[in-house]
């Protein structure tokens, strides 16, 4: 049974939405060459990674609220409550999954985090193989470290090995310039070349903006930016 379900997670084609129903920054398309008079985002100096135990818990609380999200099963909220993992959770991912009546909206939402939670699998060495995206992502062999039934997270939390800072910031920068491309062919109404996929290039872009951060002001998830 919980097999079944578990995959629907990734398995479930994403649904359709329109701006007026996003928090997050508008998608689009890409495929211009970015200006040279876009800054580089970020300076290494000034730059902090988020601990493996921090991105343990992020993966924790995305797989609970994602995996909601795509199926509707009460399993997580109570693997959450069970384990005494409420406080991994961000005030929205809180309030989230204890609502009874759970919106469209929020379900839409919640449900495109899944490629928030896959690169941060990436991230946290989970698997190798990260290409720019140009469909949805799916679900792997990485996904067995997470809990299955009622184990522990143990074997997540001891499989997690963070990338190094140049392998973030180089993702950082090629994700920052794909935004900027998916903002302005928005903008322009311009046609999607070579089939890359704006909605999953935006939620990376956020993963990896909580990922690194300035030394002395790290985000908290819900208030994560991705200005371009």
């Amino acid at each position: 049974m919980f097999k079944k379900f578990i995959e629907k997670m990734f398995r479930v084609k994403q649904k359709n939405i329109v701006q007026s129903q996003m928090d997050r920054p508008n998608q689009g398309n890409i495929g211009l060459s970015v200006p040279n008079w876009i800054p580089t985002t970020l300076d290494p100096s000034e730059m902090e990674i988020r601990t493996a135990d921090e991105l343990y818990q992020r993966l924790i609380a995305l797989w609970a609220v994602v995996g909601t999200a795509k199926t509707g099963e009460p399993y997580f909220r109570e693997y959450m409550e069970t384990n005494s993992f409420q406080d991994w959770l961000s005030p929205r991912e809180k309030t989230y999954l204890i609502s009874i009546s759970k919106s469209e909206r929020d379900e839409v939402q919640f449900s495109w985090q899944s490629e928030c939670l896959y690169f941060l699998a990436w991230c946290g060495g989970l698997f190798d193989n990260l290409e720019v995206p140009t469909s949805h992502s799916e679900l792997g062999d990485w996904f067995d470290f997470f809990p299955e039934d009622n184990d522990d997270v143990g074997r997540l939390r001891d499989a997690i090995n963070v990338r190094d800072k140049k392998e973030l910031l180089n993702w950082s920068e090629i994700l920052y310039d794909l935004h900027w491309k998916v903002r302005h062919s928005n903008l322009s109404g311009l046609p999607i070349p070579d089939g890359m996929d704006g909605e999953v290039i935006q939620e990376w872009h956020y993963a990896v903006n909580w990922m690194l951060y300035f030394a002395e002001e790290p985000e908290e998830w819900d208030e994560v930016s991705t200005d371009t």
